[in-house]
């Protein structure tokens, strides 16, 4: 007879709740096709879910802090924020910063602090 499975198996938890994340690259891309031999070099942000078999990638532009910021909007799921990067930081009349610009693939937006999230990262 096997033995019960471990609560942490069996519990109900939202997907991408648990995550690893871990980079690959550098990849050089040409965005135009022809005789532009333009290149850029990119990344790519991998996230595994921990809690069901998936995995989710973002192609980011450079490895800093600041570039793995993922912007939340309300009633999404995790899996449809958007990486971005802090482009320039907008301090009130108290010095408080509230509100930032965030570039992501799509476009730059300004975002209330309150609304992003930085990804946990260890750099030792």
């Amino acid at each position: 007879m096997m033995a019960d499975l471990p609560s942490a198996s069996v519990s109900i938890v939202r997907v991408f709740n648990k995550v690893g994340l871990d980079f690959c690259g550098p990849f050089l891309i040409k965005l135009i096709p022809g005789r532009a031999k333009k290149v850029y070099k990119c990344y790519i942000c991998i996230f595994v879910c921990f809690v069901v078999r998936a995995i989710h990638l973002e192609i980011v532009s450079n490895l800093s802090i600041e570039a793995v910021l993922v912007k939340g909007e309300d009633n999404s799921k995790l899996l449809n924020w958007n990486l971005a990067k802090i482009v320039e930081v907008h301090p009130g009349t108290d010095d408080i910063t509230r509100v930032v610009t965030l570039k992501t693939g799509k476009g730059v937006y300004k975002r209330p602090v309150t609304k992003i999230v930085k990804l946990p990262f260890n750099c030792n």
